[in-house]
């Protein structure tokens, strides 16, 4: 295969892994306040499924570099925001009287309201520790461990995510004490999903390294979080 045909596929492949990365990250939004419980504790049903745009965008800065995380870190945010507010704005427009559904979508969709005000700092942090970790880990180990060092970054970021992210995202709307148990529950949640499905994103970077070519490091990157 020629550098240019290449070339062209690595950029389809890039665009797939960020479109499967906010997919995932806006399902994840509507069903942020959806608790399910555990035994005697409760968790968010976001849980289940959020842990693995860390191991997308894991998949995107091993092969394309700490750039291309970023890029894809911030097009999931202004996804959020656009995707929230519109949803928001299109359920307060009136219904006719024969729809009887309208309580309920404010009742299910209203909550995300809050997302874009309380979790962008929690979000933040956590996705900037799980790249910058990765990024830098791999020049130090010359790109060998992948599947450690995925598992790794992923962990501090939905770490740092969850603590500041939850805290404010229930913060008035259920007992600290409830707060607590989410937070201690979405990161055990967290933690159990990232590893049972490392499996997933060893498996596309060792493939598409072998069948692409594509291997950035970052020698000379200034790790800007703000930097696009």
């Amino acid at each position: 295969m020629y550098d240019h045909q290449k070339l062209e596929l690595g950029k389809k492949v890039l665009i797939i892994l960020i479109c499967f990365y906010i997919s995932i990250d806006l399902a994840s939004n509507v069903v942020v306040h959806k608790l399910v419980p555990i035994g005697s504790l409760t968790i968010n049903a976001s849980a289940f499924c959020y842990p693995f745009t860390y191991l997308v965008n894991d998949v995107i800065t091993e092969l394309f570099g700490f750039k291309y995380g970023r890029l894809s870190i911030w097009i999931g945010i202004l996804a959020d925001w656009i995707f929230i507010w519109l949803v928001i704005g299109l359920i307060s427009l009136p219904s006719p009287d024969t729809f009887h559904l309208s309580e309920q979508f404010h009742n299910v969709l209203d909550p995300m309201a809050r997302i874009p005000i309380v979790e962008i700092p929690g979000l933040v942090i956590g996705r900037f520790v799980n790249i910058y970790f990765l990024s830098k880990s791999k020049v130090l180990l010359n790109s060998r461990f992948f599947w450690l060092r995925s598992i790794t970054a992923s962990c501090f970021g939905t770490i740092a995510h969850t603590a500041i992210g939850d805290f404010f995202m229930f913060l008035g709307i259920a007992s600290y004490s409830t707060i607590a148990s989410i937070i201690f529950l979405n990161n055990v949640c967290n933690l159990f999903t990232i590893i049972f499905l490392s499996w997933i994103p060893l498996i596309v970077v060792y493939f598409l390294k072998n069948k692409l070519g594509i291997d950035e490091f970052d020698y000379k990157e200034k790790f800007n979080p703000f930097k696009l």
